[in-house]
């Protein structure tokens, strides 16, 4: 379920807000024996302002929560404790300012951001016996949580008709 809604409180200014909202299930049985049923409800959405400087040049932040399912790993090397992995979650917030001149012959845009994820999916690996350094299992795992923060920015100059130049 998705739903988004924009709003234009002043000329210039636009606040759009937007939710999901997901189930997942999952049934895996093998012939192993070895089955899943997991049932992920996750939900998501983003709030932004956006505020027009000029015909060329706007301002813009963020908030945004994203997710991903669980899941589980499969085989009969994989520990019972191992075998199922939950969702992971993003929290993200950026602002950034984006301009261009009058004939677009040149913009640039700064970023600043800051994403923090919860339960965080990451691919691991796992020695199954201590004492054979050959039997390692790939997984997908949780761990804690990730933090992610940082600067971007880009530049563009049309240097002729057909040469663009961006850094």
């Amino acid at each position: 379920l998705y739903g988004q809604a924009d709003w234009r409180p002043k000329p210039g200014t636009t606040i759009a807000a937007g939710l999901r909202v997901e189930e997942r299930d999952a049934d895996y049985r093998d012939s192993d024996g070895l089955g899943f049923r997991p049932r992920d409800r996750m939900w998501g959405g983003e709030l932004t302002a956006t505020q027009r400087l000029s015909a060329n040049q706007r301002v813009w932040a963020t908030l945004a929560r994203g997710f991903r399912a669980g899941g589980f790993n499969i085989g009969t090397s994989v520990p019972a404790d191992r075998q199922q992995f939950e969702p992971e979650y993003l929290w993200s917030l950026e602002a950034g300012w984006k301009a261009r001149d009058g004939s677009g012959s040149r913009s640039a845009d700064v970023n600043l951001f800051y994403v923090r994820r919860e339960q965080q999916q990451v691919a691991t690996s796992l020695q199954v016996d201590p004492d054979d350094p050959l039997t390692f299992l790939f997984l997908t795992d949780n761990a804690a949580s990730g933090v992610a923060w940082g600067i971007e920015s880009t530049a563009a100059i049309q240097a002729t008709a057909r040469v663009t130049v961006d850094s």
